[in-house]
């Protein structure tokens, strides 16, 4: 007869990811301790994770923000394309030609 199996308690019912710890990850973890002070590297993970997330929300909607404030500007019609403006994902500003 088989010795029955034990199993210790998982600290979360939560889903687990991996994540791969390459150079770029590393330095993150580097710096990212220097700021949030020394805690395991999942926490360090997580902690990243979220405030990162926060932030990049932060600054997207002080893009948008000031992307409709320049939009505002009568004197920049015909030179700034009003609806690539509205929609643009990304820092270069859509010039009308």
């Amino acid at each position: 007869m088989a010795a029955p199996l034990h199993f210790a308690p998982v600290p979360t019912a939560r889903p687990r990811i991996s994540v791969t710890k390459d150079p770029s990850l590393a330095d993150a973890l580097d710096r990212g301790r220097t700021l949030l002070g020394s805690a395991p590297e999942a926490t360090l993970v997580h902690d990243l994770a979220v405030h990162g997330a926060r932030l990049l929300a932060v600054e997207r909607e002080r893009r948008q923000h000031a992307l409709g404030e320049l939009a505002d500007h009568d004197w920049l019609d015909g030179v700034l394309d009003s609806d690539a403006l509205a929609t643009s994902e990304d820092d270069r500003l859509p010039i009308a030609l």
